[in-house]
C-alpha cells in the first residue's frame, strides 16, 4: 500500500517540475512536467499491475484464504486513491479503457487456469487417491469452453453487420438546433476586442 500513497504524491512530477522551474517559467515547468511517464503510470500499466494483484489472490485463495482480505483492502485503497488521482490530479488522457478492461478480463480468466492447474497439481499430490485430482483438473473443460467463448462470441471490439445494417433502419432523432455554435466563438458587443474596433 505503500507504493500506492507514493503514487498519490505524484512526486517524479513534482522533481521534474522543480527541475524546469529552474530554467524556464512556472507555466512552462508545469506544461513539461505533465503528462507523467506512461510506461508506469499509464492506464495500461496501471490495469496490468491491478489485474496482477487480483489474479494472484484468486490463484492462492483456497491455499492461503487470508490473501484475499489483504486482497479486498488493496483494492478499496486503490479506488481511493486512484478515484481522486484520475479527476483531480492528472491530466485528461484520450479513453482506452474499454480496451483495458477487456484486457484485464481476459487475464482474470487465464488466471483461473493457473488456478486449476494449481489445485490440481495440490490435490495429486495430497490425496490419496487420484479421483480429487481428476475432477478438479476436468474442470480446464468447462473453462476452454468459456474462454472460447469469451473471445468469440462477443463482439467487444467491433460491431457485427447485421446490427449495423438494423441500426441504419432505426428512427434517428431529429437535432433540436439547426446549427451548433460555440459560445467563446461569437462575436459579442461588451468583449474587448468589439470595445477596441470601437
Amino acid at each position: 500500500w505503500g507504493t500506492q500513497g507514493t503514487n498519490m504524491l505524484r512526486y517524479m512530477n513534482l522533481f521534474k517540475f522543480l527541475g524546469f522551474r529552474k530554467v524556464c517559467s512556472e507555466e512552462t515547468a508545469r506544461t513539461k512536467a505533465e503528462p507523467e511517464d506512461q510506461d508506469y503510470y499509464g492506464m495500461g500499466s496501471r490495469s496490468a499491475r491491478h489485474t496482477l494483484i487480483a489474479v494472484t489472490g484468486l490463484v492462492f485463495c483456497t491455499l492461503s484464504p487470508l490473501i484475499t482480505v489483504l486482497c479486498f483492502i488493496n483494492g478499496a485503497v486503490c479506488r481511493f486513491l486512484y478515484s481522486y488521482l484520475f479527476v483531480y490530479s492528472e491530466t485528461k488522457k484520450a479513453d482506452l479503457g474499454g480496451v483495458f478492461w477487456i484486457t484485464q478480463l481476459r487475464h482474470i480468466q487465464q488466471g483461473l487456469l493457473i488456478y486449476i492447474i494449481l489445485m490440481t497439481g495440490v490435490l495429486l499430490e495430497r490425496a490419496n487417491s487420484i479421483i480429487p485430482g481428476v475432477v478438479a483438473g476436468s474442470s480446464a473443460v468447462v473453462w476452454l469452453y468459456t474462454y472460447r467463448r469469451f473471445n468469440h462470441a462477443f463482439h467487444l471490439e467491433n460491431l457485427p453487420l447485421k446490427d449495423i445494417k438494423a441500426s441504419a433502419s432505426v428512427e434517428k432523432r431529429l437535432s433540436v438546433k439547426k446549427q451548433y455554435t460555440q459560445p467563446e466563438l461569437i462575436h459579442h458587443e461588451d468583449s474587448p476586442r468589439a470595445r477596441k474596433d470601437k
